[in-house]
Parts: structure tokens; C-alpha cells; sequence
């Protein structure tokens, strides 16, 4: 008789369990990607080395989403404004490159001062003899007497100072003329 009862109760028991399972199954049948069943509410989690972001599993490393970041509407996630999607799939801010800074909205961007833009990347100006870095920074000018040939900072042949013996040309009185009376 004890066995007949213990039987029973197994088979009951079994019963029980299987229904559960199968119940639980068909309510979450659709998991995501990198994810496994679970007895949680929603009926499953995400796999080791992910994390949950919306209705997904993304991979957790470094620089993954916060909440800041990006925006979930009807189950479908997108990247805020001023974020863009990386190649890794997370919202991240836009980076200048060295040596340069973000200005305004979006990802525009500016070489700092005593660097200039080339592409997509800030080249360091170095004013040859003779020069200096201009107002903006971003070029150079040759000091005044110089020309800017190529590269470089060159006095043309005809600006040479002139030479201790040549005389130099009279603008106005000179100290002799200063003893004459003036004119009537």
C-alpha cells in the first residue's frame, strides 16, 4: 500500500512539473539572442557577459549603453540625439580626434590652437624661421619684411635695408633748417 501511495504521488508530482515547464515555455517562447530560459518574470535572462537593454541581450563591456544614451520605443532601441551607433552596436557620444575639440551640436569639430585640420585628423603647425602661428592658430605668417614662398619664410631681393653710406631721403625739417626764420 506505501508504495502505491509514493507511487502515486510521483506520477502526480511529474505531472505537475511537466505542465509548469511547458506552460512557462509557450508564454516566452521568443528569447533573444545571447539568452537563456529562466524562472523569472519574463521568462528568460541573459547569458554571462551580456546584459539586458531593452528586449535584447548586448554584450557587456566597456563603454556599453546606460540609460542616458539611447531611447526604447515599441521594443526597438535607438540612439539619442548627440550619440551615434558604434560598430559594436552600443549609443556613443561622438569623439574628435586628438588634438581637437567637439564645438556645437553633433559631432563637428575643431583642431586646437596650434593645430590644423588635414581630413579627419589635426596636423601640429610649425611656423619655419622666420614665421609665427596666425590669429586663428591654425596657420602661420611670415614676420613683416618676409614673403611666404612654399614652406618657408623668404626676404624678397629688393626690400635689403639700405647701406650706412647711402643718404637717406628728407620727409621734413632737419635740425640745420630749424635756425632760418619761417617765411612771410
Amino acid at each position: 500500500m506505501v508504495k502505491i501511495v509514493a507511487l502515486s504521488c510521483l506520477v502526480l508530482a511529474g505531472g505537475m512539473s511537466l505542465s509548469n515547464s511547458s506552460t512557462s515555455q509557450e508564454l516566452h517562447r521568443d528569447i533573444p539572442s545571447n539568452a537563456h530560459f529562466s524562472a523569472g518574470e519574463q521568462g528568460w535572462a541573459c547569458n554571462d557577459g551580456f546584459r539586458q537593454v531593452a528586449q535584447l541581450c548586448v554584450s557587456d563591456t566597456h563603454g556599453a549603453m546606460d540609460q542616458s544614451s539611447f531611447e526604447v520605443f515599441s521594443g526597438e532601441w535607438r540612439c539619442r540625439s548627440g550619440y551615434r551607433r558604434s560598430s559594436q552596436g552600443f549609443c556613443v557620444p561622438p569623439a574628435p580626434p586628438a588634438h581637437a575639440t567637439l564645438v556645437g551640436p553633433g559631432d563637428r569639430w575643431e583642431c586646437n590652437w596650434g593645430f590644423q585640420k588635414v581630413g579627419s585628423h589635426c596636423n601640429e603647425v610649425t611656423p619655419p624661421a622666420h614665421g609665427y602661428l596666425d590669429a586663428s592658430g591654425h596657420d602661420w605668417v611670415c614676420y613683416p619684411g618676409f614673403e611666404r614662398i612654399s614652406d618657408s619664410c623668404v626676404q624678397p631681393p629688393n626690400t635689403a635695408p639700405p647701406a650706412e653710406d647711402e643718404p637717406t631721403p628728407r620727409n621734413g625739417p632737419t635740425p640745420d633748417d630749424s635756425h632760418d626764420p619761417p617765411p612771410r
